[in-house]
């Protein structure tokens, strides 16, 4: 009995990640970058701005410029990062996913990347 709790236990983060377990926030990122002294205005309306179903940020850090989609869910994200891809850097080298967030850099990100994906909740 005692090794089937732990069998459950330890299944659990596993059934969570498999499931999208925790997705990011536009709110709660645009709080957080806000934070942080970065300056944080609606998306941009184009197609894939309309296709950042969970909404989107344009963002202004240490005079970087980049943009956050949300996808709903991750699936939607990984859709979102295929429309990117289509028009933007083939490779994805500033261009990059994290569960249901896209972040798309107008260069190749810099150290402030730290500071984007500390924020992304």
């Amino acid at each position: 009995m005692q090794v089937r709790r732990w069998s459950l236990l330890l299944a659990a983060p596993l059934v969570l990640a498999g499931c999208g377990g925790g997705s990011y926030s536009l709110a709660r990122t645009s709080a957080c970058l806000k934070h942080k002294g970065a300056t944080v205005i609606k998306f941009p309306t184009s197609p894939i701005g309309e296709s950042a179903r969970g909404g989107g940020i344009e963002v202004w850090l240490d005079h970087r410029n980049l943009n956050i989609g949300f996808g709903r869910t991750t699936d939607e994200a990984k859709r979102l990062l295929r429309l990117y891809g289509s028009v933007g850097n083939p490779n994805h080298v500033r261009i990059y996913r994290r569960r249901n967030a896209v972040v798309a850099w107008d260069i190749t990100p810099p150290p402030v990347r730290k500071t984007i994906d500390g924020c992304l909740k």
